[in-house]
This record gives C-alpha cells, structure tokens and sequence, in this order.
C-alpha cells in the first residue's frame, strides 16, 4: 500500500501514535483509485464502508421524483464521507460521485474501523468534530437562504468558497443556493457591471470590498 499522511484527516490528527501504529491504520485501509464521473455509492447503497477522502473532489447529491439533482455538499481532500449511516449502519442518502479529473480514497470496513477505535479509542472524539463542523455548516446554508436575498447568498459564497466557485459548474452552485442557473447568470452579470472580477483566479481588494458590502 502507498504511504498514507494520515495527519491530513481530522480523524487522526493530533492522536498519539508512533510511525508503527500509523501503518497499522493504514494497513487496515483499502486505498481506490478513482476518475471523473466515477460513483463511490449510490442513494440506497447498504453503508458498509467508511471513506476519506486524500485527493481529488466528490460530490454528494440526492435525486428527486422529477429525478433532478439536489447537491448536498462537495468533498475536499481529507473530508470523511457518510460518516453517520456508516456508524448507524443503515443507507446511504444520498449518492457520491467524483467531480474532479481524479480522486483516491481510503476505505475502512465497519470490521477493521471498529479494531482501529478499540485500539485508539480517542478517533471517536475525531468522529464528533467531524459531525459537528457539518452540522454548523448545514445551519449556516438553512440560514442563508431564510434570511438573505439570493444576491447575499451569491456575495457570500464568492467570499466565502472562492476555490469552489472558480472550479465548479455553474449548475452545482446554482443548487448548493438555492436559485436556477438562468438567476445565478444574471447576478453575475450585474456583480461584473459592478467591477466584480468573477472569471479572475483570485478576488482583487476592489472585487472583495464590493461583495462585502453586497452581503451584508
């Protein structure tokens, strides 16, 4: 198995273990290698498997009776993925599928995830941070769309994920607001009458003052 940073995921940062237990951890992963478009699970899958993400980005999205897509969130690398059916052992809600050119993934079976928590017990620490970051994050986007106008969210979200606002199709962040493609189009055509630079690499000084005071 290649060598895994498991400093990188926040299960395992800052739990005392040696180079030894590392590669114990390690050895009781599976380590896929994965391509755009490629499924990690399906909506309705038994979760069976624990997965971390170390490269690449995953989108998690639902599908509707009108079998339209609803995104729930997208995945960097060292995320952890469906972490609370797999602890419930239940479903999946929802399906995973690879956004960007590549991902890798390690897996842990519920079998071998449950020796690594009897042997380093303080992973489930790991595994309520992990939990609870999602669940703020989750509140923060109710929050927004209860109380800020579609124009704020947009600004917000430009702020606040510029990394996945420069790299994502328009359509996903279209969902992840709460508003339709045509509309997110049309924001953005009046931010660039405004002297927002939205197809720039990174927001200039200008560019960040404007949508500050646009989501206020």
């Amino acid at each position: 198995m290649e060598k895994i940073n498991l400093q990188n995921i926040l299960f395992f940062q800052n739990i005392k273990t040696s180079e030894q237990d590392l590669q114990y951890i390690s050895g009781l992963g599976k380590i896929i290698n994965l391509n755009h478009g490629n499924f990690l699970f399906f909506q309705g899958d038994k979760a069976d498997n624990l997965h971390i993400l170390l490269s690449g980005r995953i989108k998690v999205y639902k599908t509707n009776i009108r079998f339209e897509e609803i995104v729930i969130n997208f995945f960097e690398e060292g995320s952890s993925i469906a972490e609370m059916p797999f602890f419930e052992d239940s479903q999946y809600p929802a399906t995973a599928i690879v956004e960007s050119k590549e991902a890798v993934v390690l897996i842990f079976s519920r079998q071998n995830f449950k020796k690594i928590v009897e042997k380093y017990p303080e992973i489930l620490y790991r595994f309520i941070a992990s939990l609870s970051k999602k669940i703020k994050i989750l509140d923060a986007q109710i929050e927004n769309i209860a109380l800020l106008s579609s124009e704020q969210r947009i600004a917000k979200y430009m702020l606040e994920n510029w990394k996945n606002f420069k790299d994502l199709k328009r359509k996903d962040i279209a969902l992840q607001l709460n508003v339709t493609p045509e509309h997110l189009s049309r924001v953005l055509n009046k931010f660039k009458k405004l002297g927002i630079e939205v197809n720039s690499n990174f927001l200039n000084e200008q560019s960040i003052l404007t949508l500050k005071q646009i989501s206020e």
